[in-house]
């Protein structure tokens, strides 16, 4: 091999030992996978995410030690943001996205990236200051930047992040939040992790109506967590105080199921707790009223036997009535020469009607009273009867005349 071809390989080994390592960190930047320096803060780096666009070089700085200052020129609001979630030491760890606007592009200097709980005051900064090149142009408008990483975030929490470009004339309130919510432990974590083991919540849990009894079903926790059996706590939505029962674990199988017995219907709040406290689930179920297939039939019958034993004994009284009348009832005969004519004969010690004599009291309410002169009312009607009505209240104290009555009353009826 001549002198200088092997002059060029041992050039380019040494420069392929010396960028080798640069080379695969580079190959490598763009997997899901997080190492552990993805989790540390680092003062100055790139912030472009295409290596085919315009690389941008900021100062990586928290937000305690520089002011926005107010600029003299409008500046527009970052474009295409989006969210990088993954897990820093057994906790959400998050890294922010996004594009310039083109507006104000060249009086841009920096950003300022703020990260705030959406229930809390408690808040994340960081700023982005330009440092290569010194002024950005048009060219730089579709340039993915990144910031650096916010540590210490819950799981399944809501946030919202406000990027603010300055200087601006526009101040922070006026730049749009955008709002995020972190991911449950198991998506980011193994689901077996003991980190999890407060967040862990069934991903099912299903109630069922039998009649008047619940059925609760829900898949188990992993074993690792060690948790022996459940609290099922269960109360209508404006009672007081949670009623309880206890749920086992079942052995081999996937999800464990708990009845609850002649539960009355309404609306319910059911939670399911496990045996340390450490984790709660809470759901809502409106558990509707039964309509037993005999109610129908019963409801009629209750209603049709006493219509028929009344109806029995109003046609029994009218067939005795009526006997009654016929072996008192007066001969008539037709007058002699007219036709049609009727004439009545009365026979010794009868008379024309069936006599009735009701004695009621006026104590046992107004809708007795209704019922005993509506029972008169029948009996003259469709019986032909001749009823007379007294109270027993008056038998007491008798006025002039009125125990003669009453005394002819009781000699003429043939029913008191």
């Amino acid at each position: 091999m001549a002198p200088w071809l092997q002059l060029c390989s041992v050039f380019f080994t040494v420069n392929a030992c010396l960028n080798g390592s640069q080379l695969a960190v580079a190959a490598g930047g763009s997997g899901r996978a997080r190492g552990a320096d993805t989790c540390g803060w680092r003062g100055v780096g790139p912030a472009s995410r295409n290596s085919g666009l315009n690389n941008i070089t900021f100062r990586y700085d928290n937000c305690t030690t520089y002011v926005n200052p107010v600029g003299k020129h409008m500046i527009a609001d970052a474009q295409n943001i989006t969210i990088s979630q993954y897990a820093c030491h057994d906790q959400v760890a998050v890294t922010i996205l996004w594009s310039p606007g083109a507006l104000g592009i060249e009086f841009l200097k920096g950003f300022r990236v703020i990260l705030e709980e959406l229930k809390s005051e408690g808040r994340q900064c960081q700023q982005l200051i330009l440092k290569d090149p010194k002024q950005l142009n048009s060219s730089f408008k579709r340039t993915g930047m990144e910031s650096q990483p916010f540590l210490n975030m819950k799981f399944e929490t809501d946030y919202f992040v406000k990027i603010v470009p300055f200087p601006s004339i526009k101040n922070e309130s006026s730049y749009h939040p955008f709002f995020f919510r972190t991911r449950a432990c198991d998506l980011l974590l193994q689901p077996d992790n003991l980190a999890c083991k407060p967040f862990w919540k069934p991903r099912s849990l299903n109630v069922t109506q039998h009649g008047v009894d619940l059925q609760v079903s829900f898949d188990h926790a992993p074993h690792s967590f060690g948790f022996r059996f459940f609290y099922l706590h269960y109360k209508l939505k404006h009672e007081g105080p949670f009623r309880r029962k206890i749920c086992k674990q079942e052995q081999n199988a996937e999800t464990t199921c708990c009845l609850l017995q002649n539960v009355p219907p309404g609306d319910y709040i059911i939670e399911l707790v496990d045996d340390s406290n450490t984790t709660r689930k809470v759901m809502h179920y409106a558990l509707k009223p039964v309509h037993s297939p005999w109610a129908g039939p019963i409801r009629a019958v209750a209603i049709t036997v006493p219509l028929v034993v009344i109806s029995a004994f109003a046609t029994l009284f009218t067939v005795m009535c009526r006997k009654k009348q016929q072996g008192i009832s007066v001969r008539c005969v037709p007058l002699g020469g007219r036709p049609g004519g009727m004439a009545a004969e009365r026979e010794t010690g009868s008379t024309c009607f069936v006599q009735v004599f009701l004695c009621y009291s006026s104590k046992d309410g107004q809708n007795h009273m209704n019922v005993v002169q509506c029972f008169a009312y029948f009996l003259q009607d469709f019986c032909g009867c001749e009823v007379a009505l007294d109270l027993w209240e008056d038998r007491s104290v008798f006025r002039e005349g009125q125990r003669e009555w009453v005394i002819q009353k009781i000699h003429e009826s043939q029913f008191i």
